[in-house]
């Protein structure tokens, strides 16, 4: 819908038109934002709603808005290479506001396909910035569709209005006007996406035997999130979620265990005592465990965290 917008205005309003469709975007996909700030931060929830809205227009407005104007003046000239640009545009604009500065990565268009596994194997020689890309092509595709067929409708109106009285009636060829080199190059573009899924899908395939299934455990235990970065709580975490893993796979043997994200909230590699702990617990499990944790790397005088 955004380039259906941006291919009737000017760049400023195409520009306009992107910073609004990603406070849409960002309102309707991480609506929960508001709600950690209203509830962690000492702000009222005006202010808090601010905030959240002010946070949108900084970190992925400018980013989208630059690549609705240039989708803009692309698209009203009609350049022979907007099929290309357009989604070139929209891919710098995903990696700019992931890379620059604090960078905001969630919300790619790639992201969306998540559940299509064929077609964003080759996301391993491209990231999602290929999936992205492959995807803005089929929305152009789309918008100049619709476009053609509304200007060839447009058109037979006109000419029937000026001419009822023939028999002959003259108006433009939605064929014509359709985006075929965009239209072939997606084509081709998604053939060759998913033969090469199905190919490294092939690859990666190693099925079960009917009498061998599969048992996961994930270990459930809430925690406050007043708890978390606590020091005083590390220790009591972890056994926490010892506990409730023991208590989970006391009668059938489980092939991986899974924690949540925030299972641990501490560096592993700063607290050898706990990560010894950890690993004395997975030995006794005789199964592979799954956490999240963060990490911190020493290089120099630089810390990189992860």
């Amino acid at each position: 819908p955004l380039l259906l917008v941006v291919r009737s205005v000017s760049p400023w309003g195409g520009f306009v038109a992107g910073v609004i469709y990603s406070i849409l975007t960002c309102a309707g996909i991480t609506y929960w934002l508001y709600f950690a700030v209203a509830t962690y931060f000492p702000l009222s929830s005006p202010i808090a709603l601010l905030f959240v809205l002010l946070s949108y227009i900084v970190f992925v407005g400018p980013y989208i808005g630059l690549a609705s104007a240039g989708a803009s003046l692309l698209m009203r000239q009609r350049s022979s290479l907007s099929w290309l640009g357009v989604p070139a545009l929209w891919v710098g604009a995903e990696f700019g506001r992931t890379s620059l500065f604090s960078g905001f990565s969630w919300e790619l268009l790639g992201y969306t396909q998540y559940r299509q596994l064929p077609l964003i194997q080759f996301a391993d020689l491209t990231g999602v910035y290929g999936v992205s890309f492959l995807l803005a092509l089929s929305s152009y595709v789309a918008a100049e569709a619709i476009i053609a067929l509304r200007e060839a409708r447009n058109a037979k109106r006109t000419t029937q209005k000026t001419e009822h009285k023939t028999t002959h009636m003259r108006f433009a060829d939605p064929l014509q006007q359709f985006p075929w080199p965009a239209f072939l190059s997606l084509f081709l573009g998604v053939s060759l996406s998913f033969a090469y899924g199905l190919f490294r899908l092939q690859q990666y395939a190693a099925p079960l035997a009917p009498d061998q299934p599969l048992t996961i455990a994930i270990a459930m235990n809430p925690l406050p999130e007043t708890q978390r970065w606590n020091r005083a709580y590390y220790a009591t975490t972890l056994l926490q979620y010892i506990s409730v893993t023991r208590q989970g796979i006391t009668r059938k043997q489980a092939d991986p265990v899974v924690w949540p994200e925030f299972a641990i909230s501490f560096y592993l590699d700063n607290e050898p005592t706990l990560r010894a702990q950890l690993g004395w617990f997975t030995r006794s499990l005789h199964t592979p465990l799954l956490l999240g944790a963060p990490r911190m790397e020493r290089t120099g005088n630089n810390i990189h965290y992860y």
